[in-house]
């Protein structure tokens, strides 16, 4: 509850509040949260440079799908703290443009 006070905190120095910020909270939550979740068991899988490997093969087996084909290699990495903050910061950025802009997509 104090992660989300402190976030709520944040929002309204940055003019967002009430439903809006309950909307931007409820997103931030959900993106941190299920990263944690996907990303955890990862962390210490002995077999973790295999499954790349085998997930590489996957992508670049897919001679039907062009675009997932071409980027087989980026596709098949583990996501990693550089992938996290990247994630976060295209989110924060459409908070702020949303807020900027008047609106919200659940239009709150």
């Amino acid at each position: 509850m104090r992660l989300g006070n402190a976030m709520l905190e944040r929002l309204a120095s940055a003019g967002i509040e009430g439903a809006r910020a309950a909307e931007a909270l409820r997103s931030l939550l959900i993106y941190t949260l299920s990263f944690a979740a996907h990303e955890a068991p990862r962390a210490n899988d002995p077999a973790g440079q295999a499954r790349i490997r085998e997930s590489q093969a996957a992508f670049q087996s897919a001679k039907h799908l062009g675009r997932l084909q071409a980027l087989s290699e980026q596709l098949a990495q583990h996501a990693d703290e550089r992938t996290f903050e990247t994630g976060l910061g295209w989110l924060l950025d459409g908070i702020a443009l949303n807020e900027r802009q008047g609106r919200s997509r659940s239009g709150l």
